[in-house]
């Protein structure tokens, strides 16, 4: 299928059938996932693939989501902070043979978060997971599956004992998964020329 058609085609959903997704499928889709563009070539994300009914039961209560408990397939996306601790050996993969450039860059605070805060490493981490998430929707689509972000209030203590999640881990969001059982209309966008902007804001890209 051609990406601006997945694209397209994709939607929210929230209601599946009972049909349970192959794991090759949900490989597949977790391997676009891991393809997906990265700082610094970090790859924070972790995923953790949740089937059983009790677990998804209990995960729908504590983020209000019936969704969640409805779907076959729910991919809890994680960003994993000490995924920095590698990251002058990830800046070594892309530069190899060139120590001077893994020293600058592995050196540079405005490239390595970890010379900054911990509150700047949890956010180059989380806001690297949507890249990931994306490349999974639109696999999904492809693979005639249905799919539904869940974001919002994860930073739960009960939901993060369930999953035993450790304290260097962090859930970024929930992806549910499954065959459709809706096709719901596409919701209405804001037209691209009231969102673009020519050299400056405010200035009308006239295309």
């Amino acid at each position: 299928m051609d990406v601006i058609d997945a694209i397209k085609k994709r939607r929210s959903i929230r209601r599946f059938k009972p049909d349970p997704v192959p794991d090759e499928i949900i490989k597949k889709i977790l391997e676009a996932g891991r393809l997906a563009p990265s700082w610094g070539n970090v790859q924070p994300w972790r995923f953790i693939v949740v089937k059983n009914s009790e677990t998804k039961s209990k995960i729908a209560k504590f983020v209000r989501q019936r969704q969640v408990e409805r779907a076959p397939v729910v991919i809890v996306c994680c960003a994993d902070l000490r995924a920095w601790n590698e990251f002058a050996k990830r800046i070594e993969e892309l530069n190899p043979g060139r120590p001077e450039v893994v020293e600058k860059t592995a050196s540079d605070p405005w490239l390595n978060p970890t010379l900054i805060s911990k509150e700047m490493v949890l956010k180059r981490s989380v806001e690297q997971i949507p890249y990931a998430i994306e490349n999974m929707v639109l696999a999904a689509v492809n693979e005639g599956l249905g799919s539904c972000i869940v974001g919002g209030r994860l930073l739960l203590p009960e939901l993060e004992k369930l999953l035993k999640i450790p304290d260097h881990v962090v859930i970024a969001n929930l992806l549910t998964l499954g065959y459709p059982d809706e096709d719901p209309e596409p919701r209405p966008r804001i037209e691209l020329e009231d969102l673009v902007f020519e050299e400056e804001w405010g200035k009308k890209w006239n295309v």
